[in-house]
């Protein structure tokens, strides 16, 4: 058994003909080749990895995602080495524009209020700001002032990432919006279209 290291880069293994994903642990890396401790809660489909296969790495660096493709070259289970067949292409799963904004925000996680700092809006959700990780898939309630305060938005919202800024002092959280009041929905459509 390969122990996992704490400080270990998370990455995301996709077989991409078989619509198959499987988390992992990136062990090392170099520019030609990539080594992954797959996890094992995904064992169940590791049958369907094969030398040679073409397959894809996601991995998330300095608050980015990158997608990058290879083929495995060695099986030993639970260890995949994989070579690169391309650089990392930065990903962006946004479906909304984005707006660059700075405005304090109160969130509720569990009964907790925690103020926060919003950097970027859509219309389909926030990147707050927090001194403390939340784990993703949190349910949020949140609050922010617009119109320089003359209305504010309530939104019920989901964790979908939290990344440590490299200094570890504070924790960058995408929040996607899962519950706005129609007056609120269209308020963002207008404001941020």
């Amino acid at each position: 058994m390969v122990a996992k290291h704490k400080e270990a880069t998370q990455v995301e293994v996709q077989l991409p003909n078989l619509n198959i994903k499987l988390d992992g642990s990136l062990l090392s890396a170099d520019p030609q080749k990539f080594v992954v401790l797959l996890d094992e809660a995904f064992s169940d489909s590791w049958h369907l990895l094969r030398g040679g296969a073409t397959i894809f790495l996601f991995i998330r660096a300095k608050e980015m995602l990158y997608r990058i493709q290879a083929q495995v070259a060695q099986i030993n289970l639970p260890v995949i080495v994989c070579l690169l067949s391309s650089p990392p292409a930065l990903v962006d799963r946004r479906s909304e524009k984005r707006y660059v904004v700075s405005m304090i925000t109160h969130i509720t996680v569990d009964d907790t209020v925690l103020e926060a700092r919003i950097t970027n809006i859509s219309r389909s959700g926030v990147r707050l700001v927090l001194s403390r990780a939340l784990a993703i898939g949190t349910p949020t309630s949140l609050t922010f002032p617009v119109l320089d305060g003359a209305h504010e938005i309530s939104a019920k919202g989901e964790v979908r990432y939290c990344i440590p800024a490299e200094d570890k002092s504070r924790w960058f959280h995408g929040v996607q919006f899962t519950d706005l009041t129609r007056t609120d929905a269209l308020w963002l459509a207008k404001l941020f279209p």
